[in-house]
């Protein structure tokens, strides 16, 4: 059985970022990305000026209609002109089982904003440290606007220094699949305990025929019971639904791709995410959130960002001691090159009785490249702590591969 998700945000402080005449220097993957800190794209730049909204007093059924209707996946609530919070798909399924002539502002969440001079990496930034799809743009209390993960894509295409990093430098790698025959309750469960949006379909040769995700699961998850009222189906008709009944055709591209192709694919099929294949085969998957992800990493901040997922089910002294585990795993860490932001999700399955067996993957931005790893095993802080020694590994050998390209360089000018 899966486990729920929830996502801790935890700060470890780091010292500030060092500033180099007029650059900011970030490397992904080893890729120089010098970017003038002089030319900065805003959120008054990228940001969609009509936006679709509805008031705080409208019903479930009248939301999720707006939201179908317009193709979005975060609504704005309004109450006397004013941002009183958002509904997103999510917040639809987890509340399947309400009456659809519930009111808006029951479910809402907190707006989350920013200024309309605000940069793309500060958006990129609150988007990922919130998990908001999109972010509202407010002057005062009156609604400019409103950038979403798309439009943030969009905008990265037409930065040379991002759009031509390759594929497998920002996909997230061995992405976990569902079979075509698993039911659409399974496939939901999947995607709370991965905390993604889409995740691709295989058939049992292992080969990709499709992907499913949030708003794929919300749609089935509503039909029509009399003309004209809408309410959600009960919660076990789902698991007799089949995915691939409601799969959608996956679009691919190679690893060696350069973001800005990848970028293309997603804005012609209007997706937020493409499987990367290599001979049919899926081998990661780039999502909007993953472009996302390597903007905020660029944000200059005295501290570095700690996200961990999948932990809802540990008890309070083992989350802690987890905490203790990557804070003292990234200070050894800083003595090679500064991090940034580190992702560990968590997954587990109960595999004898109540006893779990655990998969813990690592993804870890730092001011020169992004580190991975992955680790399983039956102890959960045995699983975290040995993969910050594996990135600490790999953070010390791109320091000597550095050290010895300097080395190099400064022969060649004497």
């Amino acid at each position: 059985m899966l486990m729920r998700i929830c996502s801790l945000i935890l700060i470890f402080g780091m010292p500030a970022e060092t500033k180099v005449f007029n650059y900011t220097i970030f490397y992904a993957l080893g890729i120089n990305m010098a970017k003038k800190t002089g030319i900065q794209v805003k959120a008054k730049d990228i940001m969609t000026r009509k936006v679709v909204t509805i008031e705080h007093d409208s019903t479930l059924e009248n939301a999720l209609g707006v939201m179908k209707k317009y193709n979005v996946h975060v609504l704005p609530v309004m109450k006397k002109n004013r941002v009183v919070g958002v509904v997103t798909y999510e917040e639809f399924i987890k509340r399947r089982q309400w009456p659809m002539s519930t009111k808006v502002e029951a479910i809402m969440l907190p707006p989350p904003k920013v200024s309309p001079d605000a940069t793309i990496e500060e958006i990129a930034e609150k988007m990922h440290t919130t998990s908001h799809r999109a972010i509202l743009v407010v002057e005062g209390n009156e609604l400019k606007g409103i950038v979403s993960r798309r439009d943030l894509v969009a905008a990265v295409a037409g930065i040379k220094d991002y759009a031509e990093l390759p594929v497998a430098n920002i996909m997230s790698h061995e992405p976990l699949c569902i079979q075509e025959s698993d039911t659409l309750d399974r496939a939901r469960q999947l995607i709370r305990s991965l905390d993604e949006t889409n995740i691709p379909v295989i058939d049992k040769k292992g080969k990709a025929v499709g992907v499913i995700g949030l708003k794929d699961i919300a749609d089935a998850l509503s039909r029509d019971r009399t003309k004209g009222k809408r309410d959600w189906v009960s919660k076990a008709e789902p698991v007799k639904i089949e995915v691939k009944s409601i799969m959608n055709t996956p679009v691919t591209v190679s690893p060696d791709e350069n973001l800005r192709k990848a970028i293309e694919l997603m804005k012609e099929n209007k997706i937020s995410s493409v499987l990367v294949t290599d001979k049919d085969k899926p081998v990661g998957i780039l999502t909007a959130a993953d472009v996302v992800e390597v903007l905020a990493s660029t944000v200059s901040r005295p501290t570095a960002y700690m996200q961990i997922t999948g932990v809802d089910e540990e008890d309070p002294d083992t989350i802690d001691a987890i905490h203790h585990i990557v804070t003292k795993g990234l200070k050894r860490i800083g003595r090679f090159m500064r991090p940034r932001m580190i992702n560990i999700h968590v997954s587990s399955i109960h595999k004898t009785g109540e006893v779990r067996h655990y998969t813990v993957a690592l993804r870890l931005n730092t001011e020169r490249n992004v580190l991975y790893a992955k680790n399983s095993g039956w102890d959960i802080l045995a699983c975290i702590d040995e993969g910050m020694r594996e990135l600490e590994k790999r953070a010390k050998k791109e320091k000597e591969k550095i050290l010895t390209e300097r080395k190099k360089a400064g022969r060649k000018s004497i």
